[in-house]
């Protein structure tokens, strides 16, 4: 059968997904079963036409050893599908690898490698559009075409792009519906994006069954053939419409995530997925883990501007932990998925904001604070690659393009034999991070403090809802805590005090205190006296200092 036909993968393989989703709930129930590893990494994102001058699979697998190095744990490949675009996210077939970036072979090749490091590798799948040359859109053959799989209508409905604020009145001719350019004139497409992506059509029962199959068939094909360990899936929020303005957050798209995962359940259920999905409220967001039946993890968009607020200002957002919590204490911890934050700085896209260095002018100082910032939170941090050099946005281009410029392996080396680089700075903070539990996946918790430029004239930092130049704040994963304090000001030396009697970490009397990042001093162990107004020493401008309660309990 042409590969494209009307049964879109092989049947027996249909028939034995099924099977395998007939048995799966006995096998998913129990909280946290499936998924654990998303609970214990970071993330690396790259593109593989920018990252290495050969902007290739092999270029990428010749610089694994420099991820691990740097403590990477899993990267995360931009679209690797061909695709007639550079960004590759309009794709023309699904189980393919882009000829500008290699064969078969160049893939099983990279990830094998990837594995053998113990770094886990996640494809970008998007499945809200594809691309208006994909064989399904325009082929001749009605064998092959597609016509269900698209939205239609004898018109132009001048609907907004989904993310916009639509007033109800307001027309946008020309903006997502357009002609079909093909002579079988079916009237005006639906396209989110851009008129070269076309929507599938989620909202049909039939169209989206046979879609959903698909997608199944997508995610077996690179697990079962190159052991892929997951998916980045994008557009997550825009996959079902139900009118202008009804076009993100539908109770369709939840419907066909969830569908998804069940599939991905059957066949690998240590798969993850996470989804970008840049909500304007908790709510929203929280509602893609959906008691852990959809994603593993979402990015934790607009939480990036708080983190880069604190440095930018030197003062700790007051909504900062409203907005943390709202997240991560309300995370599913029930169902067959582990779930997990996930945070950024910047990413790809220019809405999400500017390339990290950019924002903060190139003042290596201040990337550093902001790296320690988000590397030692709860919640995954996922970098983007150039970050950890201090990458710039690309001088004269604009959009999307600034922010995906070539990476710069002579200055990756040369901050390589730099003790002092930023480059590594990042690799001390992620290989910290790494070898603790508690700052791989534990909770975080706000610490009371009082902090002063001197002892004698103390200020008080004792509400989580207040806004400050310091945080300190404990994280926690069983008997292991470790304590984190920042300072933002890059001015000023500030001495802090904490209050650890009245944190929620029930840390013990006798606790042995142990420095692991930060200028050393005298860290008595906690006792009555002193648990109320534990001594921190000083913390210079834009520092951190990283204390260990009790050592023993690394593990």
């Amino acid at each position: 059968m042409n590969r494209y036909g009307t049964i879109s993968r092989n049947l027996l393989g249909f028939i034995f997904i099924a099977v395998l989703l007939v048995q799966l709930p006995s096998n998913a129930s129990a909280a946290g079963k499936y998924g654990k590893w998303i609970k214990d990494t970071n993330i690396y994102e790259l593109f593989v036409r920018k990252f290495t001058p050969e902007g290739n699979l092999k270029g990428v697998e010749k610089h694994l050893q420099d991820l691990k190095d740097m403590g990477v744990k899993t990267i995360w490949l931009m679209p690797t599908f061909d695709s007639p675009s550079l960004h590759g996210y309009d794709v023309t077939d699904y189980e393919s690898v882009n000829p500008d970036y290699g064969k078969f072979k160049d893939m099983k090749k990279l990830v094998d490698k990837a594995h053998s490091l113990n770094i886990k590798v996640l494809l970008d799948l998007p499945i809200n559009h594809c691309s208006s040359k994909h064989p399904f859109f325009p082929s001749a053959d009605p064998e092959i075409r597609k016509d269900k799989w698209f939205v239609w209508s004898n018109k132009d409905e001048e609907w907004p792009q989904p993310w916009v604020d639509w007033d109800g009145k307001t027309k946008y001719p020309n903006t997502t519906w357009f002609k079909d350019p093909t002579d079988f004139k079916r009237g005006y497409y639906y396209a989110a994006f851009d008129k070269e992506m076309p929507d599938f059509n989620y909202n049909d029962p039939a169209a989206r069954k046979e879609i959903v199959d698909y997608f199944s068939g997508v995610m077996k094909f690179w697990i079962d053939n190159y052991n892929i360990d997951g998916f980045r899936c994008d557009a997550a929020r825009y996959i079902a419409e139900n009118g202008c303005g009804k076009q993100k957050d539908q109770s369709q798209t939840h419907e066909v995530w969830e569908e998804l995962r069940e599939r991905l359940n059957s066949i690998d259920p240590n798969a993850v997925m996470i989804a970008e999905a840049p909500t304007e409220t908790v709510k929203e967001l929280l509602s893609y883990y959906d008691k852990g039946k959809e994603f593993n993890s979402a990015f934790h968009f607009g939480f990036q501007g708080m983190l880069l607020d604190c440095i930018k200002t030197g003062q700790r957002p007051a909504s900062f932990f409203k907005e943390l919590f709202g997240i991560q204490r309300k995370i599913p911890k029930k169902g067959p998925q582990e779930c997990q934050d996930s945070l950024i700085l910047a990413n790809h896209d220019s809405f999400a904001g500017a390339r990290v260095g950019t924002q903060l002018n190139g003042d290596i100082a201040m990337e550093k604070a902001v790296a320690a910032l988000y590397i030692l939170l709860s919640g995954n941090p996922v970098m983007y690659y150039g970050e950890e050099i201090g990458m710039l946005n690309t001088p004269g281009a604009k959009g999307d393009e600034a922010i995906r410029g070539p990476m710069s392996w002579d200055e990756y080396y040369k901050q390589k034999e730099d003790p002092d680089s930023l480059l590594a700075w990042y690799t001390k903070l992620l290989n910290l991070r790494n070898s603790y539990k508690a700052l791989k996946g534990g909770k975080s918790m706000f610490i009371p403090v009082y902090y002063g430029v001197s002892t004698s004239e103390l200020s008080k930092d004792l509400k989580s809802g207040a806004s400050s130049p310091v945080v300190c704040i404990i994280r926690k994963s069983g008997a292991q805590m470790v304590l984190v304090a920042h300072n933002f000001s890059d001015d000023d030396t500030y001495y802090i005090f904490a209050n650890l009697e009245k944190s929620s970490a029930e840390i013990s009397k006798q606790s042995i205190v142990t420095l692991l990042l930060g200028t050393e001093g005298n860290y008595p162990s906690v006792t009555g006296k002193n648990m109320s107004n534990y001594p921190l020493g000083s913390i210079e401008p834009l520092g951190v200092k990283v204390l260990i309660f009790n050592e023993e309990n690394k593990k």
